[in-house]
């Protein structure tokens, strides 16, 4: 085995979700988060608190969007949605409407 030294490790690359927030075309909330930090689905979570905080919802529109999909009171306001995108060989995470929040998966500068 290799000794790579601390030298090595600290120039490595990570990757971090770029998580940004936008109200039509004014970004409102930025964050990253490395990814070792943050689980797929507490990703969601975030994404879900945020756009219900940053909507203002109202407690029935939270109530509706957590009830089961097919009954009469799910709303989709807080549904997250994923993308894939071969060519870029990326993953989105997009929720909301207007505001909308993304998480993309970046290299950290």
């Amino acid at each position: 085995m290799v000794n790579q030294g601390p030298d090595k490790l600290r120039s490595a690359p990570r990757n971090v979700w770029q998580i940004t927030g936008s109200d039509c075309t004014t970004e409102i909330f930025h964050a990253e988060v490395p990814v070792g930090l943050i689980t797929p689905d507490k990703l969601n979570e975030l994404l879900r608190i945020l756009a219900a905080k940053y909507g203002s919802f109202t407690d029935e529109e939270i109530v509706g969007s957590l009830m089961k999909r097919g009954t009469h009171r799910h709303r989709i306001l807080l549904e997250v949605h994923r993308t894939n995108d071969e060519a870029r060989r990326q993953t989105t995470y997009t929720c909301g409407e207007n505001p909308h929040f993304v998480a993309r998966l970046r290299n950290a500068s």
